[in-house]
């Protein structure tokens, strides 16, 4: 059976600790602002990079098809010509 952490175990050191950090954020707010500014910057950072790599892996995706289609129509196969969506018959 697997045991909780350190702090579920001890539950008036979970409590203890927290109101250390709430004194620490009623203390020194400003440094609360700037953490919680930069916590902010930073997701928004990892937010960013995810998207644009998860854009480029689709535009790659993209020109692939893109160039073996090319491929087929070169070849004369009539999926180069249509593609993905062939005319109905």
């Amino acid at each position: 059976m697997r045991r909780g952490g350190y702090l579920d175990r001890h539950p008036a050191v979970a409590v203890l600790c927290g109101l250390f950090a709430l004194g620490l954020v009623i203390e020194h707010w400003a440094v609360a602002i700037l953490a919680a500014m930069t916590f902010c910057a930073v997701k928004a950072g990892q937010h960013y990079l995810r998207h644009r790599d998860e854009q480029r892996r689709l535009d790659t995706a993209v020109a692939a098809r893109a160039d073996w289609e090319h491929q087929q129509y070169l070849a004369g196969n009539s999926i180069g010509w249509y593609g993905q969506y062939p005319p109905a018959r």
